[in-house]
């Protein structure tokens, strides 16, 4: 038998009818054809450090328990292609491969703004006709876990000046503007005031909820305007902007999709494509979670899916097939 050949090592080449005890991951010896499990062999322990004894080995076939150089990716193969996300496990790949630095897209940086004179920040002192600011949080949280960075602008209020001097302050570092509220056909719309003389276009989306939109540019930034109801804001970012950045920069990741039957029967308005929330059941049905109502943030916070009713639908019932994203 010759010499051990614990791993990191170079062997000497083994003579035919030779064998050598070889530690999991060692480099394979040049006259080596395949390793026999030591549990095989007889006897079936490794014998002590320079004891040449006898030992009987199974037939194997050549090539078993060998990984052989390139079996994983070939010479000249690619191993990750252009605007591939890398979590842990492309991560582990490069490092696998020796490699410390990539070239990657830079992160986007958002402006986040929320319009309002009756909204507060989390915290203040609460007073008549007024409510606390879930917006910013919420698409704040959503945006950084889509891997953008954001400039949280806090709450501005209702005066279209007071915003377009905000808006002005950022434009030499953001790369979008996210604002939510002023957007609809009131007397005080912020939003729409400001974006006057820009290129953004305000409109009504066949959605629900999230129905009032404005998109377009503010001196060359492009902008978002997003409803004012928190779940509005929610359903917006989902169904507008993490797809846009997903396809445009491969990241993050689209949300899994897929059908499952309901478990009660529901309505929707037949000219909108609704989107509720709900829940994945042990049983792999669907339970909506509260009602349409675009301000239910705790119906929205028990959900793990949001479930698509497209337009045209009035009516489904029990056991229906829906579109879900797990969220």
């Amino acid at each position: 038998m010759a010499a051990p050949i614990p791993a990191g090592a170079v062997p000497a080449p083994l003579a035919g009818g030779t064998a050598a005890p070889i530690m999991t991951g060692a480099l394979i010896p040049d006259g080596a054809d395949a390793v026999v499990p030591v549990e095989r062999a007889e006897p079936n322990h490794f014998p002590p450090p320079g004891l040449d004894v006898t030992v009987r080995l199974p037939e194997i076939a050549a090539g078993t328990y060998i990984r052989s150089a390139g079996s994983d990716i070939a010479t000249g193969e690619c191993a990750l292609s252009a605007g591939t996300v890398l979590g842990p496990r492309q991560l582990g790949l490069l490092a696998a491969l020796g490699i410390t630095e990539v070239v990657v897209n830079q992160k986007l940086t958002v402006l986040l703004a929320t319009t309002g004179d009756e909204v507060l920040e989390p915290g203040e002192k609460l007073a008549l006709g007024k409510i606390f600011d879930a917006n910013n949080t919420l698409l704040q949280s959503s945006m950084l876990q889509a891997g953008l960075n954001v400039i949280r602008a806090g709450i501005v209020k209702d005066e279209p000046g007071a915003l377009s001097k905000l808006l002005r302050s950022h434009t030499a570092h953001v790369d979008l503007i996210v604002t939510s509220g002023g957007v609809s056909a009131g007397a005080y719309e912020p939003v729409r005031q400001a974006m006057i003389d820009h290129d953004v276009e305000f409109s009504h989306v066949a959605i629900q909820p999230g129905g009032p939109q404005g998109v377009g540019t503010f001196e060359g930034i492009p902008v978002l305007a997003f409803p004012g109801n928190p779940v509005s804001c929610f359903v917006s970012f989902e169904m507008f902007l993490r797809p846009l950045l997903s396809e445009m920069f491969a990241a993050p990741t689209p949300r899994l999709s897929f059908r499952a039957p309901l478990s009660h029967p529901l309505t929707s308005p037949p000219k909108k494509h609704q989107v509720r929330r709900g829940v994945l059941s042990a049983d792999g049905t669907i339970r909506l979670e509260g009602g349409e109502g675009s301000h239910l943030l705790g119906a929205l916070a028990r959900s793990n899916v949001l479930v698509h009713i497209p337009e045209g639908i009035s009516e489904l019932a029990k056991g229906s097939e829906v579109e879900v994203w797990a969220v």
